[in-house]
């Protein structure tokens, strides 16, 4: 029934046989698609929100197999019985093969549904059942976004609200290690500049000592020559 409900809507001719997936999906009722839904739309926006404060403009959507099929899916799980829309929509699909004009096309269609005692008012009845299908999963989906969406892009912005932090203190930090550190340097300087000007004393006293010393001893040493010489 999916398969046949696919062909209805999706051609496949337009669809990329690159993508899709090896193995035929499994039938089922559409209970849990929206979490489906919504984790596959919200899986790449996720990817980046970590690198910018404020989420940039998505760019514009395409039909895609994946959500195609859970809305399919949606379709099958609440499909009527009896001779509806859909069925209308495989004749009318099984006609366009060999009728090219629009107008003929629908009428022929209807005109093979009369047979079976369907009216214009039924086919636009069941239509619109399904486009409310098709809102229902939409307004499903748009809820599961938003939760998802504070879920995961809220624990993102708190996260990044934390790091913009962390950054601010560790950089405060720097500024004052680094104000700190020209204290230091200056100090040090001033510190050595006291360093050479105390060994320059030191050796000027040392210097001078011996001058003073050499000075006394030599006028002492004279005298002892001279008191040997005279004072004999």
């Amino acid at each position: 029934m999916f398969k046949k409900l696919k062909s209805l809507f999706v051609i496949e001719e337009e669809e990329d046989k690159s993508t899709k997936p090896k193995a035929q999906e499994k039938k089922g009722q559409a209970k849990g698609a929206k979490r489906d839904l919504a984790a596959a739309g919200t899986k790449k926006a996720n990817a980046t929100s970590s690198k910018q404060q404020t989420p940039q403009a998505s760019a514009p959507g395409k039909v895609e197999e994946k959500f195609m099929n859970i809305l399919l899916k949606s379709l099958e799980a609440n499909n009527l019985d009896g001779f509806d829309y859909l069925e209308f929509k495989q004749s009318l699909q099984a006609i366009g093969k060999i009728q090219t004009d629009e107008a003929v096309g629908y009428q022929s269609a209807f005109a093979m549904a009369s047979t079976m005692g369907v009216t214009v008012e039924h086919l636009i009845k069941t239509c619109q059942h399904y486009v409310e299908v098709l809102e229902t999963e939409n307004s499903n989906f748009q809820v599961e976004l938003r939760r998802q969406e504070k879920l995961k892009i809220g624990a993102e912005q708190e996260k990044l609200t934390q790091l913009i932090k962390s950054i601010a203190d560790k950089r405060a930090m720097v500024e004052k290690l680094q104000a700190e550190i020209a204290e230091d340097e200056k100090a040090s300087k001033v510190c050595n500049q006291r360093l050479s000007d105390v060994g320059r004393l030191i050796a000027q006293n040392q210097s001078n000592f011996v001058a003073s010393f050499q000075s006394l001893k030599g006028q002492m040493e004279d005298d002892l020559v001279k008191m040997k010489r005279y004072l004999k």
